[in-house]
């Protein structure tokens, strides 16, 4: 939805500039001030969420080392290996209670972008960014199996829907 909105404001922005000026279409688009306001837009997008992904991938290298080290300091301790199975079931009722908490972090993430993209779903990035970041440490913690590129895709996304609505504010 916010991409629409954005795209109407464009649209009235140019209609604005057509009406005043008397300027054709394409020398509104290629005016100066809509070129560096798409720069701009675009230079605090890419910044804001290449950092997001970056920390989010750093904290998922992290989390594995970790587990990892616990996992080979505990190995034949039958009392620390029952421990580390309960901090994992522990970790399960989080993960699965942050994915009730907020929906549209169960799964990669890509179809959920997709689906924000095409606007047919509104993400609330306020609720996504947190939880699908929080959700991705602990589930690298515990061990499991994840691909990193998927939740990357909507850690982007959240983190461009989320300076776009600040910048419109």
């Amino acid at each position: 939805m916010l991409f629409f909105t954005h795209i109407q404001q464009l649209g009235e922005i140019v209609a604005f500039h057509l009406k005043k000026k008397r300027q054709t279409w394409l020398n509104v688009i290629f005016s100066r001030r809509f070129q560096v306001a798409l720069i701009g837009e675009g230079l605090l997008v890419g910044l804001l969420g290449g950092g997001v992904v970056t920390l989010y991938r750093l904290c998922l290298s992290f989390a594995e080392e970790q587990m990892r080290s616990i996992t080979e300091s505990i190995a034949g301790n039958w009392p620390y290996m029952a421990l580390w199975f309960s901090v994992l079931l522990i970790l399960m009722v989080i993960v699965s209670l942050l994915m009730k908490f907020e929906p549209y972090t169960a799964g990669s993430g890509i179809p959920q972008t997709n689906a924000e993209v095409m606007g047919s779903a509104d993400m609330p990035w306020y609720r996504v960014l947190p939880v699908k970041f929080v959700q991705g440490v602990l589930v690298a913690f515990g061990g499991l199996s994840m691909g990193r590129e998927g939740p990357s895709v909507q850690l982007g996304a959240v983190s461009g829907k989320s300076s776009l609505q600040n910048s419109q504010a």
